[in-house]
Order: structure tokens, then sequence, then C-alpha cells
């Protein structure tokens, strides 16, 4: 069986992408710490270029697996956006989140009619548009449907989605569940985990919290998710390099025979 790919979302430790210094301390970090792949996101725009992160991955042998890309360049430029992905040679083209305008029960229609045509560009270049959701795309409308059924439904070939485990789980989501049902709309999870201090819900280092993994990981790994990126959006307790070491190292040593 071959092994699922693990890596770590930079947005993570977007503090120290923030420079081209910093972020390619940061690149050399995550190589160092054993990280075999990551996702870019949260690095300041004049940070790194497609060439100079393909010339980082080369050095390093990192492997950029999914973006977060700036939203009008994909929509305006989908070519140039496309070209630029083949340089450092990655398949997963995404966005962060849905613009505020949409979300709403008419807001997903427009959603699609803005976005739509740029995502079946991608996917006629073999690369895939990747939605990441948090919990108000799981709002059932008046259709009976909920925002995340109706961008499944009316999206072009090529629309997939970064399965976001914790804001799945916030919204009442069974996440194990979903990845079965949902296999072959997947490019890649973020394994993020949830505890609660004082009273609060936070995100925390990976098997510290409360997320179901065992269920997450078996789901896919029966499911042939390729690509898994740890992301938390805060950190509390660690230096943020610190912080990523720690969610690496307990996620590899129970999850080893399936994750590399």
């Amino acid at each position: 069986m071959e092994k699922m790919k693990f890596g770590v979302q930079l947005y993570t430790i977007r503090d120290y992408c923030a420079t081209a210094p910093l972020f390619e301390r940061s690149i050399r970090k995550v190589a160092e710490m054993g990280y075999k792949y990551f996702q870019l996101s949260g690095q300041a725009d004049d940070a790194v270029t497609p060439k100079r992160l393909k010339e980082l991955c080369d050095e390093t042998g990192l492997v950029c697996g999914l973006t977060h890309w700036e939203d009008k360049e994909i929509i305006e430029n989908t070519e140039k956006c496309i070209e630029d992905h083949d340089i450092f040679g990655c398949n997963g083209i995404g966005i962060g989140g849905m613009p505020g305008e949409f979300r709403n029960y008419e807001g997903y229609s427009r959603f699609i009619e803005k976005y739509g045509p740029a995502c079946e560009k991608i996917g006629k270049a073999g690369k895939s548009f990747c939605y990441h959701n948090h919990w108000f795309e799981f709002e059932r409308f008046e259709n009976g449907k909920t925002g995340l059924e109706m961008l499944l439904e009316g999206m072009p070939e090529g629309f997939k989605f970064t399965f976001d485990t914790a804001w799945a789980q916030i919204a009442g989501i069974d996440c194990a569940a979903f990845i079965r049902k949902y296999s072959d709309k997947i490019f890649a999870t973020h394994f993020k985990d949830l505890t609660v201090k004082d009273n609060v819900l936070q995100v925390t280092e990976l098997l510290t919290g409360n997320m179901n993994f065992d269920a997450i990981v078996e789901a896919s790994k029966e499911a042939g998710i390729e690509w898994h990126f740890i992301e938390q959006d805060f950190v509390r307790k660690y230096n943020l390099y610190d912080s990523i070491k720690v969610s690496r190292d307990n996620i590899m040593e129970r999850y080893s025979d399936y994750l590399q």
C-alpha cells in the first residue's frame, strides 16, 4: 500500500514567512524537521516567486502539494496561474475560503458563476481548483441542501476541496463518514485538532486535543486521499516551529504505517 502524504500548511507559521529571508529559513527548517511536503499559504506577496520556490524545493527535497493562491489571479489570469504552478510542480490550486459577500443562499450561485470558468480551465489543464471549507458551508438552506452540496453540484469539472476536519467537526459533521462519501471530491484534508481551555474552544497541536484522528486516518486510507496537511490557525503553547514539530512527531509516531 502506498502511503499517504503528510505535510505542513505554511499558514500555521505565517509570521515566519513574512519576508523572503524568513520564508527561505522556514522552508529549510520545515525540511530539517522531517517534513517532505507542504502547502503554500500565508506568505507575504513578495516572499517568493514560482521560480525561486522551485529552486528551494529542489534544494531541500520538499514538494509543494497544494496552494492558497490569490483569488483575483485565479479568476482574471487563470493561464498564468496554471503556468506558475507548473513551474514548481503543483496540481492543487486552492483558495482559502469564500469571500463574505457570497456567504448566503443566493451567494453560492454567484460564486459558481464567478469562479466556475477558472475552475473549468484549471480542470482541463489537469489540475484541481481546491476550495477550503470552514463551517458556514454546512448551513442547510430552504432547498434542503447545504452550501457545500450546492458547490459540489454546481461547480464544473476540476472542482475539489480541501476538507478542513476541525471546521467540519464544529459544524456537527462526522468527518470519517464525510470523507468516505465524498472521496472523489477531496483533494486534500487539513488535520486540525480541537480542545477546550478555560471554557474556550481552541485549536491545538495534533493528538493533544479531542479530534478522532484514528477514524479520520482510517477513512482517508480507505478513500485513497493522497494529501494531508496540518493546519493550526493559532499557536499558544509553543513557538511556531516547535508547534509544527510536535504535531508532526505525534502524527508520525501513531500513523507511520499510513503516512509519510
